[in-house]
Protein backbone atom coordinates (compact mmCIF):
# COMPACT_ATOMS: atom_id res chain seq x y z
CA UNK A 1 0.00 0.00 0.00
CA UNK A 2 2.58 2.40 1.02
CA UNK A 3 3.94 1.92 -2.65
CA UNK A 4 0.48 2.89 -4.26
CA UNK A 5 0.69 5.96 -1.85
CA UNK A 6 4.31 6.84 -3.06
CA UNK A 7 3.22 6.54 -6.88
CA UNK A 8 0.16 8.92 -6.71
CA UNK A 9 1.89 11.52 -4.77
CA UNK A 10 4.92 10.88 -7.45
CA UNK A 11 2.21 11.12 -10.18
CA UNK A 12 0.41 14.61 -8.78
CA UNK A 13 3.97 16.23 -8.19
CA UNK A 14 4.66 15.41 -12.37
CA UNK A 15 0.87 17.05 -13.16
CA UNK A 16 1.88 20.07 -10.57
CA UNK A 17 5.01 20.67 -12.73
CA UNK A 18 3.71 20.59 -15.73
CA UNK A 19 0.77 22.57 -15.00
CA UNK A 20 3.12 25.63 -13.66
CA UNK A 21 5.19 24.41 -17.31
CA UNK A 22 1.95 25.12 -19.42
CA UNK A 23 0.53 27.67 -18.26
CA UNK A 24 -0.66 29.89 -20.77
CA UNK A 25 1.23 33.57 -21.64
CA UNK A 26 -0.34 36.23 -19.87
CA UNK A 27 -2.02 38.63 -22.26
CA UNK A 28 -0.31 42.16 -22.92
CA UNK A 29 -2.05 45.03 -21.11
CA UNK A 30 -0.90 47.43 -23.24
CA UNK A 31 -2.81 49.38 -25.60
CA UNK A 32 -2.79 48.87 -29.33
CA UNK A 33 -0.96 51.51 -31.37
CA UNK A 34 -4.73 52.10 -33.26
CA UNK A 35 -6.60 52.27 -29.83
CA UNK A 36 -8.95 49.90 -30.61
CA UNK A 37 -9.58 46.62 -28.48
CA UNK A 38 -12.42 44.28 -27.01
CA UNK A 39 -14.36 45.11 -25.38
CA UNK A 40 -15.14 48.03 -28.10
CA UNK A 41 -17.74 49.19 -25.59
CA UNK A 42 -15.04 49.74 -22.85
CA UNK A 43 -12.18 51.10 -25.10
CA UNK A 44 -14.17 52.90 -28.25
CA UNK A 45 -17.74 53.33 -27.46
CA UNK A 46 -17.74 56.67 -28.85
CA UNK A 47 -16.94 54.93 -32.17
CA UNK A 48 -19.69 52.70 -32.11
CA UNK A 49 -23.57 53.11 -33.52
CA UNK A 50 -26.60 50.52 -34.23
CA UNK A 51 -27.20 50.39 -38.09
CA UNK A 52 -29.85 53.17 -37.15
CA UNK A 53 -27.01 55.58 -36.86
CA UNK A 54 -28.07 56.14 -33.13
CA UNK A 55 -25.09 56.28 -30.78
CA UNK A 56 -24.25 53.45 -28.94
CA UNK A 57 -25.13 54.60 -25.46
CA UNK A 58 -28.28 55.80 -26.58
CA UNK A 59 -29.76 52.17 -26.99
CA UNK A 60 -30.46 51.49 -23.49
CA UNK A 61 -33.22 49.44 -21.25
CA UNK A 62 -34.29 52.48 -20.35
CA UNK A 63 -34.71 53.70 -23.90
CA UNK A 64 -36.43 50.91 -24.91
CA UNK A 65 -39.03 51.33 -22.16
CA UNK A 66 -40.21 55.17 -22.60
CA UNK A 67 -40.33 53.40 -26.97
CA UNK A 68 -37.35 55.31 -27.99
CA UNK A 69 -35.59 52.39 -29.74
CA UNK A 70 -36.74 51.07 -32.81
CA UNK A 71 -35.89 47.73 -34.77
CA UNK A 72 -32.53 48.99 -36.56
CA UNK A 73 -31.44 50.19 -33.27
CA UNK A 74 -30.48 47.01 -32.24
CA UNK A 75 -29.00 45.93 -34.97
CA UNK A 76 -25.46 46.34 -35.87
CA UNK A 77 -23.96 48.79 -37.95
CA UNK A 78 -21.25 48.15 -40.80
CA UNK A 79 -19.03 49.95 -38.77
CA UNK A 80 -19.04 48.16 -35.64
CA UNK A 81 -17.97 44.65 -37.90
CA UNK A 82 -15.31 46.30 -39.52
CA UNK A 83 -13.81 47.91 -36.24
CA UNK A 84 -13.70 44.28 -35.50
CA UNK A 85 -12.50 42.60 -38.80
CA UNK A 86 -9.80 45.43 -37.64
CA UNK A 87 -8.91 43.79 -34.59
CA UNK A 88 -8.67 40.18 -36.17
CA UNK A 89 -6.36 41.21 -38.94
CA UNK A 90 -4.13 43.27 -36.79
CA UNK A 91 -4.33 39.38 -34.23
CA UNK A 92 -3.75 36.96 -36.87
CA UNK A 93 -6.86 36.02 -37.43
CA UNK A 94 -7.55 36.26 -40.98
CA UNK A 95 -10.60 33.95 -41.62
CA UNK A 96 -12.12 35.78 -38.71
CA UNK A 97 -11.29 38.83 -39.46
CA UNK A 98 -13.36 38.04 -43.64
CA UNK A 99 -16.39 36.61 -42.12
CA UNK A 100 -16.50 39.77 -39.94
CA UNK A 101 -16.11 41.69 -43.40
CA UNK A 102 -18.37 40.04 -45.18
CA UNK A 103 -21.01 40.22 -41.89
CA UNK A 104 -20.55 44.39 -42.80
CA UNK A 105 -21.39 43.99 -46.32
CA UNK A 106 -24.53 42.12 -45.34
CA UNK A 107 -25.66 45.10 -42.98
CA UNK A 108 -26.87 46.60 -46.47
CA UNK A 109 -28.54 43.72 -47.68
CA UNK A 110 -32.46 43.39 -47.04
CA UNK A 111 -32.88 40.71 -44.45
CA UNK A 112 -35.05 38.93 -46.71
CA UNK A 113 -32.72 38.45 -49.39
CA UNK A 114 -30.45 37.20 -47.15
CA UNK A 115 -32.34 34.57 -46.22
CA UNK A 116 -33.26 33.85 -49.85
CA UNK A 117 -29.27 33.38 -50.34
CA UNK A 118 -28.91 31.41 -47.20
CA UNK A 119 -31.18 29.05 -49.19
CA UNK A 120 -29.86 28.94 -52.36
CA UNK A 121 -26.23 28.03 -51.10
CA UNK A 122 -27.91 24.95 -49.54
CA UNK A 123 -26.33 22.01 -51.07
CA UNK A 124 -28.94 20.83 -54.28
CA UNK A 125 -30.98 23.60 -53.81
CA UNK A 126 -30.46 25.26 -56.92
CA UNK A 127 -27.76 25.78 -59.76
CA UNK A 128 -24.50 27.26 -60.44
CA UNK A 129 -26.03 30.05 -63.03
CA UNK A 130 -28.91 30.83 -60.47
CA UNK A 131 -26.35 30.75 -57.64
CA UNK A 132 -23.66 32.87 -60.16
CA UNK A 133 -27.04 35.50 -60.59
CA UNK A 134 -27.07 36.20 -56.71
CA UNK A 135 -23.75 36.70 -56.71
CA UNK A 136 -23.99 39.36 -59.54
CA UNK A 137 -27.44 40.76 -57.93
CA UNK A 138 -25.60 41.37 -54.63
CA UNK A 139 -22.24 42.75 -55.78
CA UNK A 140 -24.33 45.75 -58.13
CA UNK A 141 -26.70 46.23 -55.66
CA UNK A 142 -25.50 46.40 -52.50
CA UNK A 143 -21.83 46.56 -53.25
CA UNK A 144 -21.04 43.39 -51.73
CA UNK A 145 -18.03 42.17 -53.16
CA UNK A 146 -17.24 39.80 -50.51
CA UNK A 147 -20.28 38.35 -50.06
CA UNK A 148 -20.34 37.96 -54.03
CA UNK A 149 -16.88 36.48 -54.15
CA UNK A 150 -17.92 33.89 -51.39
CA UNK A 151 -21.35 32.84 -53.58
CA UNK A 152 -19.44 32.61 -56.82
CA UNK A 153 -17.15 30.38 -54.81
CA UNK A 154 -19.60 27.87 -54.05
CA UNK A 155 -20.91 27.83 -57.37
CA UNK A 156 -17.85 26.39 -58.62
CA UNK A 157 -17.41 24.39 -55.26
CA UNK A 158 -21.14 22.66 -55.57
CA UNK A 159 -20.26 22.09 -59.47
CA UNK A 160 -17.56 20.66 -59.07
CA UNK A 161 -18.86 18.01 -56.21
CA UNK A 162 -22.12 17.57 -57.87
CA UNK A 163 -24.23 19.33 -55.09
CA UNK A 164 -25.38 21.78 -57.55
CA UNK A 165 -28.88 20.84 -59.76
CA UNK A 166 -27.77 20.77 -63.43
Amino acid sequence: MQDMDQLVQGIVAQLKQKEQVQQPPQKSQSQPKDGIQYPLREHCAQQLKAKSGKPYEQVTYEALIRGEVEKDDLKTHADTLRLQAEIAYRDGKKQFGDNLMRAAEMTAIPDEEVLEIYNLLRPNRTDKKTLLQAAEKVRRDYGANAIAALIESAAQVYEKRGIAKP
